[in-house]
């Protein structure tokens, strides 16, 4: 995760831009969801095209993907596999060696 993750999503929640919801999952585990305030809307102009496109890529991606099955995909990548043990910040060169992108979609996002 990015450091101080947290405190991006409490800063967008006190601006009212989304709403943070707490989850029972059925593992028994609880989880944070971020949710869009429904009052607001999206501002594509803040995104440039190919920020647009990937944003999609990863939406259709895991349009049908539950919140545990997300977290079982990210667990077998490289970033999370070499730093999960020492709680390390996780280089974001990782997101380049995605398990889960086709080469196409790789070199769409290393334009």
């Amino acid at each position: 995760m990015p450091n101080n993750f947290n405190s991006i999503f409490e800063y967008l929640a006190n601006k009212n831009e989304l709403d943070i919801c707490y989850t029972n999952f059925a593992d028994g585990g609880i989880g944070e969801q971020f949710k869009p305030n429904p009052n607001k809307t999206f501002n594509k102009d803040l995104f440039a095209d190919n920020e647009l496109h990937i944003l999609d890529m990863v939406a259709d991606k895991f349009k049908s993907t539950s919140t545990n099955e997300i977290i079982e995909i990210s667990h077998k990548e490289k970033a999370w596999i070499e730093n999960s043990g020492g709680k390390n910040l996780i280089n974001y060169n990782y997101s380049f060696e995605l398990n889960g992108l086709s080469n196409a979609h790789r070199l769409f996002i290393m334009q």
